[in-house]
């Protein structure tokens, strides 16, 4: 899983890279790099779909574990703790990867690359 996720990214990088070209109004020998393509969402897509298939997993044995013991009493704080802990973890990442992605597909034009504008 993690290696196709590896090459989609790969694919996206590059052609992300392609697609780049100077900011309007930076001086000529600047980094003020903006592309007008919206390509790199893929990395965010894919790495989404990659850890809710993590958390899926981790809930279904998690799930399976507390089932079969009939309680969750008889696990160790640590255990409860591992499955509470992940989930929670992943829900914040969650929302903020999506409203990062929301942010870079509804911003204008000359306001996408903003966090990345370095001005001396």
């Amino acid at each position: 899983m993690w290696l196709a996720i590896g090459g989609v990214n790969i694919w996206a990088l590059i052609e992300w890279t392609d697609s780049l070209r100077q900011v309007a109004l930076s001086p000529a020998n600047s980094c003020n790099l903006d592309s007008p393509t919206n390509i790199g969402i893929v990395c965010y897509v894919s790495l989404l779909i990659g850890e809710t298939i993590i958390v899926l997993l981790t809930v279904w044995k998690g799930i399976h574990t507390f089932w079969l013991s009939g309680s969750i009493c008889r696990h160790t704080q640590l255990v409860t703790t591992f499955y509470r802990d992940g989930i929670m973890f992943y829900l914040a990442i969650f929302v903020l990867l999506v409203m990062d992605v929301g942010l870079e597909l509804q911003a204008p034009e000359g306001l996408k690359f903003i966090a990345d504008l370095y001005v001396p």
